[in-house]
Order: C-alpha cells, then sequence, then structure tokens
C-alpha cells in the first residue's frame, strides 16, 4: 500500500504547477520563500515527490503523473514571501 503525500508535499506540486501556468520557472529558492520551507525541508518533499515520478529528476517541473495529482489539489493560500535578506559587510 501506498503512503499518502504529506500536505505540504501537495503544495509544493501545486505551486510548480501555478508558477508554470504564469509562465514562472520554479526553483528551489522561489519555493522556499512562497512555502515558508526551509532547504532541507524542501529538499525532503521534493525528493519524496521525485520517488512517486511525479516531479522531474533534474528541476522542478511536473511529470504526467504530477499534472494530474497537482490539478487536482485544491489551491492553497500562499503565506508573504520572505524578503530575501543580503548582509552588506562592507558598511561600517
Amino acid at each position: 500500500m501506498h503512503k499518502r503525500l504529506e500536505n505540504e508535499a501537495l503544495e509544493v506540486l501545486r505551486t510548480c504547477l501555478d508558477l508554470a501556468s504564469v509562465d514562472v520557472r520554479a526553483t528551489a529558492d522561489l519555493l522556499g520563500r512562497l512555502l515558508g520551507l526551509d532547504g532541507a525541508r524542501l529538499a525532503a518533499l521534493t525528493a519524496q515527490l521525485r520517488s512517486r515520478g511525479l516531479l522531474q529528476e533534474d528541476r522542478y517541473g511536473l511529470t504526467m503523473a504530477g499534472l494530474a495529482v497537482a490539478a487536482k489539489t485544491p489551491q492553497s493560500e500562499l503565506r508573504p514571501i520572505a524578503a530575501r535578506v543580503e548582509l552588506d559587510t562592507a558598511a561600517a
């Protein structure tokens, strides 16, 4: 019996679909910021999706099976995007 996908994994899948629908390429940084996930958590969810054949191996593109699952998944309310903070080491 297959274990169900976690809700966060489904959110990753649906967000990849939503980004593709507006012609924006999904990246780990963008997905992490949109979904409020740290790099390790996103990597674990991505591995889960890829092992089930729902995400392409080399990028965050959906496979045909992933497209079918993502299309059935309702949109979740997006969280505010976390700002990318870059420290200015030259400022004293």
